[in-house]
């Protein structure tokens, strides 16, 4: 089989994205939660990223898209999830338990006094 050079650029040029979007399979089984404060965020296109401190450990939390955040009851500019701002992040773990990352169902901040159920495909 011969692989013709703009196939080897096309398949360059997708490695990035394939590595950020990557599959990941999530434990639908045993739902957990994190509880802490973000440490960082990011938001940028496509979606809403932001990372809890957890006992020294950053997790990351995938909060989707302007129109995710908006269908929930946030601001589309994601102004709630200011730094070190307490926060309890509920919902699934990948099936690899090394990687701390979690795909949220519901997002509670400074121990209750917002809640916000986030739908994220997974």
């Amino acid at each position: 089989m011969k692989i013709t050079r703009r196939a080897a650029l096309l398949a360059l040029a997708a490695a990035p994205a394939a590595a950020h979007h990557g599959f990941m399979q999530w434990d639908y089984e045993n739902p957990v939660f994190i509880e802490g404060w973000v440490s960082k965020e990011l938001d940028g296109f496509p979606h809403w990223e932001i990372w809890v401190r957890v006992e020294g450990k950053d997790w990351e939390v995938d909060v989707g898209d302007q129109f995710v955040l908006e269908k929930a009851g946030l601001s589309q500019d994601g102004k709630e999830f200011r730094m070190r701002r307490e926060i309890r992040v509920e919902g699934y773990r990948p099936v690899d338990k090394s990687v701390l990352r979690i795909l949220p169902r519901r997002i509670i901040f400074d121990g209750g006094d917002e809640a916000y159920d986030i739908v994220v495909e997974g």
